[in-house]
């Protein structure tokens, strides 16, 4: 498309590929070309421009453009800005040496497809065993390669392989925030609709992740009653009985009025995460989501158009994430008259007196884990102590609205180990909460309008009318029971660990942990020693 550059794409199934007037642009587009140009068809050139234009000359004012949109833009000279969407569903990763730059969208191209010996980085590896999606300041699993922030660009000139960075969303709200709007949830049934017939093909072959909990079971009402789309689910249940039964109460009378087309249970026991992540697709990726790992199965017996979720529902609809904005925005008159009322518990107040002390303290909370796990080398766990310590005060500077919400859109990048994980089977992911015009509309609304008296009210509200009300009204968590179980459980250790996790690990579990470790020590071992393994396996 441009001097020095040879451009690659390989189009998931039913995909619609850049024809001759968007490579004529210098643009290739991973997602949301449909949404800039208006149409699935080959767009004008016209309906081509804007985006040229604000890439090229005013890339933060990117925004500008409709809709969700990730895509590469080549200038004549050489030069390249990647854009990376809202939702950051797809990623842009970039790895230069000398005058050489590479951008792709799967991590496992670079050492799949170049040259080059490639190191895994101990710090983002180790960050992950902590149980958050994370890649600090940019980096990824691979020493060297980093990431477009969600929201955001990177833009290389012809002479630099050194990247001018910012972002253009997501919007600051107005402060103060406007006060509630009976059109909020209208607005947000239109959306959920919206996007799972965009998403999900008219002839089938949709998986949707089903718990039994409110945000997947309105997703099967949204996708087969609302939508017209046929889906089949994939479900995580409890071995336990009594847990089993008390969630099918929820998954059978939903089955009997959407009408799947297959449904699979995987029974959850103390074991089964270590037998999943067996299955899970061989990347240069840490690959935690039991559906992703279980999905290479499914898909062996049925074919997976579309993997559909309700992740970031919780963010999105209201729960215990809302509290920290709720704060914020609630005066000390307004939380007494609250509990007066019975919309909030009297813990409420421990709550509002919690979060405001911090913000007095300058110490927000944050959406990251306090500290990694003791296994983990001691240098990498004071490096990450001081990136996160740099992170809050960072934090601590912004005192605009919603800023819990807009920290946990900075940092979660589980949609990215939903993209690795998908598109390497060649299947497309789907998550309609976490659509730009969804989550612009959390922005517009006032906290109170998500949580008291009860969690997920937009959500409640959007569908009142069209789920059943033991389902829309069920309990928002429900305990298992596993997590006192897996505390208390000690297991075996008796593999040497492969000669790539002796910097991630502590010395005293190199290359022989301790024979007998807890549950969680397991967890964290095995998911190093599977991605460990898949990149030994692309090295060789």
């Amino acid at each position: 498309p441009a001097r020095g550059w040879l451009v690659a794409a390989a189009p998931l199934p039913d995909g619609w590929p850049d024809g001759p007037e968007t490579r004529a642009a210098g643009l290739a587009f991973a997602e949301g070309r449909d949404e800039v140009t208006g149409t699935l068809a080959e767009p004008t050139p016209a309906s081509l421009a804007q985006a040229v234009r604000l890439a090229d000359q005013s890339p933060a004012s990117l925004a500008q453009l409709t809709g969700n949109f990730g895509f590469l833009r080549f200038r004549a000279d050489g030069g390249v800005t990647a854009v990376r969407s809202c939702s950051g569903r797809v990623p842009f990763y970039w790895w230069s040496k000398g005058t050489r730059l590479v951008l792709a969208t799967r991590l496992h191209y670079f050492p799949q497809l170049l040259p080059e010996t490639f190191t895994l980085d101990p710090f983002v590896n180790a960050v992950w065993t902590a149980g958050h999606c994370l890649f600090p300041d940019g980096r990824t699993f691979l020493t060297g390669v980093r990431g477009v922030e969600r929201g955001g660009f990177a833009t290389f000139t012809a002479e630099s392989t050194t990247p001018t960075t910012g972002t253009y969303w997501p919007p600051v709200p107005t402060d103060p925030l406007p006060s509630p709007s009976p059109e909020h949830p209208a607005r947000l049934r239109q959306l959920l609709v919206r996007a799972v017939q965009r998403d999900l093909h008219p002839d089938g072959g949709s998986l949707l992740t089903l718990s039994g909990g409110l945000d997947s079971c309105c997703l099967a009402v949204a996708a087969t009653r609302l939508a017209g789309r046929k889906i089949a689910t994939w479900s995580l249940l409890p071995e336990d009985e009594t847990h089993y039964a008390n969630e099918k109460s929820f998954i059978a009378p939903l089955a009997e009025l959407c009408g799947f087309e297959r449904s699979w249970e995987v029974r959850l026991n103390l074991r089964t995460r270590a037998q999943l992540f067996a299955q899970a697709p061989p990347i240069v990726f840490q690959v935690v989501h039991p559906a992703l790992c279980s999905l290479p199965q499914v898909q062996a017996e049925w074919p997976v158009r579309v993997l559909l979720g309700g992740e970031f529902a919780d963010e999105v609809c209201g729960s215990f994430y809302t509290v920290p904005d709720w704060v914020r925005e609630t005066s000390p008159l307004q939380l007494a008259a609250s509990v007066v009322r019975g919309d909030s518990p009297w813990r409420d107040f421990g709550r509002w007196v919690k979060h405001r002390q911090l913000q007095f303290r300058r110490r927000p909370m944050m959406p990251l884990p306090r500290e990694l796990p003791s296994l983990i080398h001691p240098r990498l766990r004071s490096e990450y102590a001081e990136w996160r310590d740099r992170e809050q005060r960072r934090a601590a500077a912004d005192d605009g609205p919603w800023r819990y919400f807009r920290l946990r859109l900075r940092h979660e990048e589980f949609p990215v180990m939903n993209w690795e994980g998908c598109s390497a089977l060649g299947i497309r992911r789907a998550i309609p909460f976490m659509e730009r015009k969804v989550m612009e509309l959390t922005l517009q609304c006032h906290p109170s309008e998500l949580i008291r008296p009860a969690h997920k009210k937009l959500l409640k509200a959007a569908l009142l009318n069209d789920m059943p009300p033991h389902i829309l009204n069920q309990p928002h968590k429900r305990n298992w029971g596993l997590k006192a179980k897996a505390e208390a459980m000690k297991l075996t250790w008796n593999q040497p660990l492969p000669e790539v996790m002796a910097p991630m690990v502590q010395p005293e579990w190199f290359p022989r942990p301790p024979p007998t470790v807890s549950y969680s020590e397991k967890s964290s071992l095995t998911q190093l020693a599977t991605i460990a393994q898949s990149f030994t396996t692309v090295g060789k």
